[in-house]
């Protein structure tokens, strides 16, 4: 858990300005559906959500978007405590937003100041393992012009099986409006360094990278347009010295331009958006052929939103091609998508859309695997009520993937993508149901979270993410020095069920891991702005394997383990002039 405030709605999303901790690690914690082991220590691995990577979450963060060439730098990301509003959702988008379209989207929303007068955000994390992460974020403005600037470092000794690594990133977001006229200008700055830890051999990453954006937007009466260029880059260099040396270069750029234009009359809306993107990517390997690889694609949809039913709809119809694509079958697309809502004390959400993932770069040529298109059908229902101090939530996603995207469970992402990505040969279903509630009487409070999935056996990789999870917490608060200090106490349980491992190395055979509980502890303090976390997981001191190999362990094939206990200290400080 990320934060002591119990979260509810079934597509959940964190408390906006609630932790130092960045959005990926919110939904890789345990219990959720996309968990991921030690997400708070270290990003490298890829985002999961039922048995997906590639196209599985889209976080679109408009201060600091990761780059949209498939690689980018995804392990440095803001902390949440930025964020004005955090919204997840399932199911839709894919038709509007093209290629590259999440199973899941995060969005991050940073409104424009409106004052002149200045306010910053101050974040600061401690843990075990020499875990640092601070940062801060200004801004002063009003709703004529605005100027924010960010910044955050986050660098940790080794911990488990892990070496050391780091992470940085800033940026800045500036505008100005001018009548009915509005622009802006975004840039933002990435650099890494992650390791696994070794005996005999070396193995880690260093990676850098930029991206930036100009964008105009015009409203007149029922009419809106907007138009934006962005350009993306950022290199990645990795590394294994084992008596020899082996190391790997890998640049990548990207040129992308949009045009949107909206029709709103009272409560119908209809949206049009195209889109143009150029994409390249190099890789330079000691002993192994270079290559490059180049992707250009265009986009349109349009969107119409409308009452319908007692509720509002919304349907859209995308369509273009990807060049990159090996099988020309596959270069022209279309994505139909349609969702309708109704409901105030309880609220319902039928949805269903087509999602397109392109995978065109990293591919192991040797193998025979080339370019292709993971082809996603999904649909399914959403409800969420409560009451005074009650709440639930209930989620069920079904979906039917066509060459899903199998990538290697690798902490060291540039390694792991050195490895390839192979198309699944069968056709991957599944479904997912998900429930949530939360209950709170006085200064005491209860919630319970839990997710099944019913998937299809794949011949190409075991089922290396669990098929149950859930979590389970108490809370209670109180008040000292005549209400001057809030103080919230919070057990939790949670529950990651079994697994298998993936160690890709010859002789070595993989086996089921058992699932398991984890249980936590912490104390939220909150005085006058300053909120303050003291967080302990993995009480029972477990140290439990993951599905990749322990370098360190050589020459002995072991796999590596994750930290076991731990403990964490942050706090959030909101600032006034």
């Amino acid at each position: 858990m990320l934060s002591l405030t119990p979260i509810a709605a079934s597509a959940e999303a964190p408390a906006a300005g609630g932790s130092v901790s960045p959005l990926p690690a919110w939904w890789s914690a345990p219990g959720r559906p996309g968990w991921t082991p030690d997400a708070v220590q270290s990003g490298g691995l890829p985002w999961t959500f039922a048995g997906l990577t590639a196209g599985a979450w889209r976080l679109d963060d408009p201060f600091a978007p990761v780059a949209s060439h498939f690689g980018g730098l995804p392990e440095a990301q803001a902390p949440i405590a930025w964020y004005d509003t955090v919204r997840v959702t399932v199911g839709e988008g894919a038709a509007w937003t093209g290629f590259g379209a999440g199973v899941v989207t995060a969005e991050a929303g940073m409104r424009p100041p409106t004052t002149l007068q200045p306010r910053a955000v101050f974040t600061l994390a401690n843990g075990d393992g020499g875990v640092e992460r601070n940062g801060i974020l200004l801004s002063r403005g009003n709703e004529r012009s605005w100027l924010r600037v960010g910044t955050v470092t986050g660098r940790r000794r080794g911990i488990a099986d892990m070496g050391p690594g780091a992470e940085h990133l800033w940026g800045f977001d500036t505008g100005t409006r001018r009548g009915g006229h509005a622009f802006a200008v975004r840039f933002a700055q990435r650099g890494l360094g992650e390791s696994q830890r070794s005996s005999e051999a070396s193995l880690g990453e260093s990676g850098r990278g930029a991206n930036g954006s100009l964008a105009w937007e015009w409203k007149r009466g029922p009419w809106a347009q907007g138009a934006s260029i962005a350009r993306a880059y950022d290199l990645r260099t990795s590394f294994v010295l084992d008596g020899g040396s082996t190391f790997s270069v890998r640049d990548a750029w990207t040129n992308s331009a949009e045009y949107t234009v909206s029709r709103a009359a009272g409560e119908r809306a209809v949206d049009g958006r195209v889109t143009w993107s150029e994409s390249r990517a190099r890789r330079s390997t000691i002993f192994v052929p270079a290559f490059s690889d180049r992707q250009r694609t265009v986009w349109g949809a349009v969107r119409v939103r409308s009452p319908l039913f007692g509720g509002r709809a919304e349907v859209a119809l995308g369509g273009g091609r990807d060049g990159a694509m090996a099988e020309s079958r596959e270069r022209w697309q279309l994505a139909p998508a349609a969702s309708w809502r109704r409901g105030e004390r309880v609220r319902w959400r039928v949805y269903g859309e087509r999602a397109l993932t392109p995978v065109w770069t990293d591919l192991d040529a040797g193998s025979g695997q080339h370019s292709f298109m993971q082809d996603a059908w999904l649909g399914g229902l959403e409800a969420e009520g409560g009451r005074g101090g009650r709440h639930w939530g209930a989620l069920v996603v079904a979906g039917s993937v066509g060459g899903r995207a199998l990538a290697a469970r690798y902490p060291v992402r540039d390694i792991a993508m050195r490895i390839g990505w192979l198309a699944d040969p069968n056709r991957y279903g599944f479904v997912l149901a998900q429930a949530d509630g939360a209950w709170n009487w006085r200064q005491l409070g209860a919630d319970a979270r839990g997710w099944a999935l019913v998937r299809d056996e794949s011949t190409a990789q075991p089922n290396v993410d669990p098929a149950i999870g859930g979590s389970a917490g108490t809370t209670a608060a109180f008040k000292l020095f005549s209400g001057d200090m809030a103080i919230q106490l919070r057990a939790d349980a949670s529950w990651v069920g079994a697994r298998w491992s993936e160690a890709l190395v010859p002789g070595f055979e993989d086996r089921e891991l058992p699932g398991y509980a984890t249980f936590g502890a912490g104390a939220q303090i909150g005085v006058g702005d300053v909120t303050m976390l003291l967080r302990l997981d993995g009480l029972e001191n477990e140290r439990r394997p993951l599905s990749w190999l322990d370098q360190g362990a050589s020459p002995d094939l072991v796999l590596a383990r994750d930290s076991g206990r731990r403990f964490r200290f942050e706090m959030t400080w909101p600032l006034l002039n």
